[in-house]
């Protein structure tokens, strides 16, 4: 995640709607309890630089980071993907490198991975070379397979007059060891060139979800393991429930994620009420009503229930009066079970994280401390079974840390049984 932008993740890919950031003392009004800091875990570092097991990150002087730098995990091994060297790096929770997939020409060869054109004895350390454009998301597959949202090659792009987007960006498919498998477009193996991927994930049955963004449209594709498009869905404001609590009201899209065990969608909405002048009849504003999270059943298209997530208000100061705000959580992605996870600035450097059960309660509250203040860029990814791994990007170096809430959700189930 990019520097004092909580939108993007991953996921990675955040929110539509910026958060309130409130002040440190803000924070724990309206009666409260204050939650406990949740400790990470730091499992290695990655030096800044162009040589093998490190991260590019280039940047003119006095400007911002501008490439990709992307995250995953599965299973104990940590993915990187980074846009600037074209290279997507696999590495071990002690952070040993184990495979590297780079692009040739913009950068050196590796020293100690081997190649498979080398002669010699036999490694379990393998480097291939892919000619990537701009690798960025990345996606990881129960049997280790990864899969990385590339540019194609600038000829190869067309303008689609009815998504009004250019179609650049396809699905790479690599096995295990980093070759080349092959790709993945609209229509399946081969097919034509997605707009902008704004999410990819791969579930737990390996099946491979896409979701693009553009100015009019978003749309989710869904693939089979084999690559075999299964469903193309449209999530649009004009389509999600427009009632909240009852009442009609405006939403707004927050974000979209895939439940990683079933075939649904969790897409997550914050709600307005239009505010009218009771003299003039006239709309003078809107007022945030709350959010929920909409449950899509991917096979039928329809809507199964929405889950309300819970509010929380704080009091916030100015120079005549004080009032109180909503805190507006972010969507994070949804563990199986699913647990719901949800993040918001409440201080400098501190995040609260709420995990939330099926039926809008929640279960755990926990503060996150990410030292913004000191990154030039994050990324984070949430797992299947409820692990946070971070990012955490600096001038001279990158820690690669984690948050094991998965233990948090295991008391949950301890306690009240599985759901």
């Amino acid at each position: 995640m990019k520097l004092n932008q909580l939108h993007r993740m991953v996921s990675r890919n955040w929110v539509f709607l910026i958060p309130v950031v409130l002040f440190a003392g803000m924070f724990g009004s309206c009666g409260q309890q204050n939650p406990d800091e949740f400790p990470r875990e730091r499992l290695f570092t990655l030096d800044i630089g162009k040589m093998e097991g490190q991260l590019d990150l280039y940047m003119p002087r006095g400007a911002s980071y501008s490439g990709s730098l992307n995250i995953a995990m599965r299973e104990g091994f940590v993915y990187t993907s980074n846009s600037n060297s074209s290279r997507v790096m696999v590495f071990n929770s002690y952070g040993d490198l184990l495979n590297m997939i780079y692009h040739p020409r913009k950068g050196p060869d590796p020293v100690t991975l081997s190649r498979e054109n080398e002669e010699g004895g036999v490694s379990n350390k393998q480097a291939e070379t892919y000619p990537f454009e701009a690798p960025g998301e990345v996606g990881v597959a129960g049997n280790r397979h990864i899969y990385v949202v590339d540019r194609v090659p600038e000829q190869q792009r067309v303008f689609d007059e009815e998504y009004q987007a250019e179609l650049d960006r396809v699905i790479l498919h690599f096995d295990r060891e980093g070759k080349f498998v092959n790709y993945l477009g609209q229509e399946g193996l081969g097919g034509t060139p997605f707009p902008r991927v704004e999410t990819l994930h791969i579930s737990e049955h390996n099946e491979i979800i896409v979701g693009t963004r553009t100015a009019r449209r978003r749309l989710v594709f869904w693939f089979s393991p084999e690559g075999k498009l299964l469903y193309k869905i449209e999530v649009g404001k004009n389509l999600v429930p427009n009632k909240y609590d009852g009442r009609e009201a405006l939403p707004q899209i927050q974000t979209v994620y895939p439940d990683l065990d079933e075939r649904k969608l969790y897409i997550m909405v914050d709600y307005y009420q239009r505010q009218v002048d009771e003299a003039t009849g006239q709309m003078v504003g809107i007022n945030y009503s709350g959010s929920a999270v909409q449950v899509l059943d991917v096979a039928s298209g329809t809507y199964d229930r929405a889950i309300a997530l819970p509010g929380r208000n704080v009091q916030e100061s100015d120079f005549l009066d004080e009032k109180e705000v909503p805190i507006i959580y972010n969507f994070i992605g949804a563990s199986k079970g699913p647990y719901f996870f949800l993040l918001a600035v409440v201080r400098e450097n501190v995040y609260e994280m709420l995990i939330v059960d099926p039926e809008g309660k929640v279960i755990e509250r926990r503060l996150l401390r990410i030292e913004d203040s000191e990154l030039v860029y994050k990324d984070l990814h949430l797992s299947a079974q409820g692990i946070l791994t971070a990012l955490l990007v600096r001038d001279n170096a990158a820690i690669v840390a984690w948050w094991r809430a998965d233990s948090l959700i295991e008391v949950e189930k301890d306690e009240n049984g599985s759901f």
